[in-house]
């Protein structure tokens, strides 16, 4: 079973492969179908390494990513590793790629302050965003979700200067509690965020 994220919303959608064992000419007409034309999300600070368990010709046909990228309790890791020969290979090789960024709303922890819960995000999301603007390829304009959030805002345009478009999309709808996903609980969004995510 597949999560499949279409134009009017996630559906579960049994895949039948099959056809990848008609021919080798069909099964690579067909897997460039699979891995060129349909999104991967992948929620960064969750598991980065997803990709490790796509094989790596299929890596190289990856053409549409979404990355999301929120807070998850008191770490942030790098999860972009620049040494890495996943990352650099899918991210020149893409043709869409949006960004669904959800700074912290509120401290974790009462010692902390949301001032420095923001400032902790920024300086993790920063290289983040570096990084993919180095290595996607020039013409790309990406396509990011931060519900208006102030600081992130600005962190990304500083990030990806000139080559970045503000958009709404179903999981910034989901993380930000947006449209439909307005008065869904806490625990929900978090029960949803899961679902959505590889």
């Amino acid at each position: 079973m597949r999560h499949i994220n279409r134009k009017d919303g996630w559906v579960n959608e049994e895949i039948n492969t099959a056809v990848l064992l008609v021919s080798r000419q069909v099964s690579e007409e067909a897997l460039d179908a699979l891995y060129g034309e349909n999104v991967f999300e992948i929620v960064l600070h969750a598991r980065s390494d997803i990709l490790i368990e796509i094989a790596p010709a299929n890596r190289q046909r990856i053409r549409r990513l979404q990355l999301a990228v929120r807070p998850f309790g008191i770490f942030y890791g790098l999860p972009l590793d620049p040494d890495s020969q996943i990352w650099p290979r899918i991210l020149a090789n893409l043709t869409k790629l949006s960004i669904v960024a959800q700074q912290p709303r509120k401290s974790q922890f009462p010692d902390t302050s949301l001032e420095q819960e923001v400032n902790k995000w920024l300086t993790w999301l920063k290289p983040i965003l570096e990084y993919v603007n180095q290595s996607v390829s020039s013409g790309i304009v990406v396509e990011v979700d931060h519900n208006d959030c102030k600081e992130t805002s600005e962190l990304i345009k500083e990030c990806l200067p000139n080559r970045c478009r503000k958009v709404q999309n179903r999981t910034g709808d989901v993380y930000f509690e947006r449209g439909e996903f307005r008065f869904v609980s806490r625990r929900t969004i978090a029960d949803l965020a899961d679902f959505f995510s590889l």
